[in-house]
């Protein structure tokens, strides 16, 4: 009874936390062989590695959320470190005002070839009006625009859209919102007493686009997202970093370095595989330990335990 007595009297021992901040990536990270697992196993006796981490979600979402994660005030479980990881349902495919429903055009809209099931009449409507369009403003079209809005081409066939591709708004986010959203999570932070120099910001990494158009397939859908749309997302993840000043772990860039098949990292085209796991948990090791090197194992080792009276070493202020 003095013992418990003893401990009541004494301030809970407070447990540092980092804490993961994204979507499914961030949520299976706690699987076997997972990077949050293994940076979980890293620090075990030096802080509690949180995930939250959320199926599906994009920065508009987790914007909304994050306040109800960390709330403002000098709290003293203030999270040593942050990790924010969106931008793979962010970049989900959706057209663009002015644009074709087949998206087998580059990001700006100048080359092009039909996808083998799109509608030829469709096409051909769609690419004349873009491409007449970015003519007549000056920009540079390789390819004549194509056949005249009279040809038997341009009325040929139903206005359907590519069949292989799949558009998914309510995940997508605009490029210019996703950047401000995520500027806009780093601002709040920063009021919520968690300095900049303890976030770190996880660019999305590569879309393998034939492995996860075989697993949309899998679930009846299509394609819904494509790898360089995925990287111009990656450069805003990165931009924002630098405009903010905090660490930026640029997975889109790295698992491509020297044009090397990144497909192994990813177990079906969009999430990590064992390998992926292990490449980020390597790559993000060293950003997460500057921010926690100097916190101390809690809690004395047990050879260190007062054997006659514990309580001497169990109950000091946990710095051994």
């Amino acid at each position: 009874m003095a013992l418990c007595e003893a401990a009541s009297g004494r301030s809970s021992l407070l447990w540092p936390r980092v804490l993961l901040f994204g979507d499914s990536i961030t949520q299976f990270s706690f699987q076997q062989g997972g990077w949050g697992a293994s940076l979980a196993d890293k620090l075990v006796r030096k802080c509690d590695v949180l995930n939250r981490g959320f199926s599906g979600y994009n920065t508009r979402w987790a914007k909304i959320i994050l306040p109800r994660l960390i709330s403002k005030g000098n709290s003293p479980d203030s999270p040593v470190a942050v990790t924010i990881f969106f931008g793979a349902n962010d970049s989900a495919l959706k057209a663009l005002e002015g644009r074709p429903s087949c998206p087998h055009l580059t990001s700006d809209g100048m080359e092009a070839q039909p996808g083998p099931a799109c509608s030829p009449g469709r096409w051909l409507r769609d690419t004349w009006l873009l491409l007449s369009t970015a003519q007549a403003r000056g920009h540079r079209a390789d390819k004549a625009p194509g056949p005249e809005p009279q040809s038997a081409a341009w009325r040929a066939g139903p206005a359907a859209p590519c069949p292989r591709f799949y558009e998914n708004p309510k995940q997508h986010v605009p490029l210019a919102e996703y950047a401000e959203n995520l500027s806009s999570m780093v601002r709040y932070l920063r009021s919520a007493g968690v300095p900049g120099s303890r976030l770190v910001l996880i660019a999305p990494p590569p879309l393998c686009e034939d492995a996860w158009e075989q697993e949309c397939r899998l679930q009846g859908s299509k394609l819904n997202r494509l790898n360089s749309v995925v990287g111009e997302y990656a450069g805003a993840c990165v931009q924002v970093a630098r405009d903010c000043g905090i660490d930026v772990l640029d997975l889109w860039t790295l698992m491509q370095e020297d044009t090397q098949d990144f497909s192994a990292y990813l177990s079906d085209g969009l999430h990590l595989s064992p390998k992926g796991n292990e490449f980020l948990f390597s790559h993000l090791w060293p950003l997460i330990e500057k921010k926690v090197s100097s916190l101390p194992l809690l809690l004395p080792y047990w050879r260190d335990v007062a054997e006659a009276k514990p309580e001497l070493s169990l109950l000091g202020d946990g710095d051994h």
